[in-house]
């Protein structure tokens, strides 16, 4: 069982989650609770955990709600994310074709210049 699959609380701040990988386990996790935080009125947990909707500002909320000092549950998790940032870092320093494209821009259309291959 992964880490996050543990978390028996999860505290969404703001309207939607983002990301194919982190909406597919929003899908499928079942904490104990799932809070929404967010100023927006309105259900926004797609996949409809039982939890609480607290509509006031994500600011206003982290403020009322100081983070404690506990010990580290999902250990893993922050060298997953280096390793993630790491690989993103390599792949994007390295010289190709692709990093030259996404690094060029778009020449004017009528110029008359071609790219030779």
């Amino acid at each position: 069982m992964s880490e996050l699959q543990q978390a028996q609380i999860v505290v969404q701040l703001g309207s939607s989650l983002t990301g194919k990988r982190v909406l597919q386990w929003q899908a499928t996790c079942e904490p104990e609770e799932y809070w929404v935080v967010d100023n927006l009125p309105g259900r926004l947990d797609p996949a409809h955990h039982r939890g609480r909707r607290l509509v006031c500002p994500v600011e206003q909320w982290l403020d009322l709600h100081p983070a404690e000092s506990r010990q580290p549950w999902a250990t893993t998790i922050p060298e997953l994310s280096r390793q993630a940032w790491q690989a993103a870092a390599d792949r994007s320093e390295a010289f190709g074709e692709a990093q030259l494209a996404h690094r060029i821009h778009p020449l004017p259309s009528g110029t008359g210049a071609a790219v030779c291959r």
